[in-house]
Parts: C-alpha cells; sequence; structure tokens
C-alpha cells in the first residue's frame, strides 16, 4: 500500500491519500475479475448490479468488492478452496495460474485447470432461430383481439372515473378548497 501526504500550511489543510497497488503476481486476477464484476456476469451474483450503473461507479464498487475478496482469492495452497470455486472461471484460471508460477500447483489444482482451460465452461452463445408462426396474423395486425377489446373497456371505465372526480373550473378555485361530491 503507498501513501502520499500533502499539507499547506497557509490554509491548516493536510491531504492524506492511500493507494492499493496490485501487485505484479495477481495483475490477471485483477483485471478477470473487474471485468467479470462490470459485465454483472451471472456467476458474480452481482448484488451491486454494476452492469446498470455508469462506468465510474461500476469500477468503485468492482474495486471496493475486489479488495474485500482480495485475501480470499490470493490464498490457497496450490488448488481452488470453496469460496474460490465460486468465482467466474475467468478468475479461477488466474488463479490457479499464479500458483503454478509459484510452483505449488497440486496434482488436483492441475486437473481442475485442465478442466477450465479445456472450454467445457464457456458460455453457450444463443443463435437466432427463425420462428413460424402456425397461423399468419390478421390483416388487421390485431394478434390478441380479445385483449385489445378488454384494454379498451378498461380505459373507458377509467376516462368516465376521472372526468367524475375532476374539478369543473380548477382556474377558479383557491390552493385550499376542498371539494365535497353531493
Amino acid at each position: 500500500m503507498k501513501s502520499n501526504l500533502k499539507i499547506d500550511n497557509k490554509n491548516y489543510i493536510a491531504e492524506v491519500s492511500l493507494s492499493n497497488v496490485i501487485e505484479d503476481d495477481e495483475k490477471d486476477i485483477h483485471a478477470a475479475y473487474m471485468e467479470s464484476c462490470m459485465s454483472g456476469g451471472p456467476e458474480m451474483a452481482m448484488k451491486s448490479k454494476a452492469s446498470h450503473m455508469s462506468p465510474e461507479d461500476a469500477k468503485y464498487v468492482c474495486g471496493m468488492r475486489y479488495m474485500k475478496a482480495r485475501e480470499m482469492m490470493l490464498g490457497g495452497s496450490g488448488q481452488l478452496n470453496e469460496n474460490q470455486k465460486m468465482l467466474p472461471v475467468k478468475v479461477k484460471i488466474n488463479i490457479l495460474k499464479k500458483f503454478e508460477k509459484q510452483g505449488i500447483l497440486s496434482e488436483l489444482g492441475k486437473k481442475e485447470l485442465k478442466d477450465l482451460e479445456g472450454g467445457s465452461w464457456h458460455e453457450a452463445k444463443a443463435e437466432p432461430t427463425a420462428v413460424f408462426p402456425q397461423e399468419p396474423a390478421p390483416e388487421t395486425g390485431e394478434i390478441n383481439p380479445h385483449l385489445m377489446n378488454e384494454g379498451l373497456k378498461i380505459d373507458k371505465e377509467l376516462e368516465k372515473e376521472e372526468q367524475k372526480t375532476a374539478l369543473k373550473n380548477p382556474d377558479l378555485q383557491s390552493a385550499n378548497f376542498e371539494v365535497v361530491e353531493k
């Protein structure tokens, strides 16, 4: 962790900035985690809904989540522990590669890495599929005419109700005037 202290004696202001430096051996883990978090992938079980935030807010939230989970992600003994198994696949691969670089990857860890890199985990992408309805739509374009008619009836009832409760001349009434129906 790096810190920086700036003191302005003239205005009696002290500014302290702390920054977490990502170590070289964890840069790939950090990058994979941030990518998964900011895209809001299903593996992340996003409580923060980062994919629906502005990019700056999402980066901040994901960075905070990474710092909370950092110790869990960097710890281990040559294979994935139960908490690490819940992480996105790209993060798991990078954790196992880190163990491999450190020379502590166990036989089970090697098997996990081989399985993850094998490609069986890749998400299946949906191909566009043509849909052919059994009956063509009517020429009027009314696919569900009974629902449309029901909706029109409800709209008319609501309009009548609104006309009954509407003020007769709202421009002439004071702010404290209460409408009493007879």
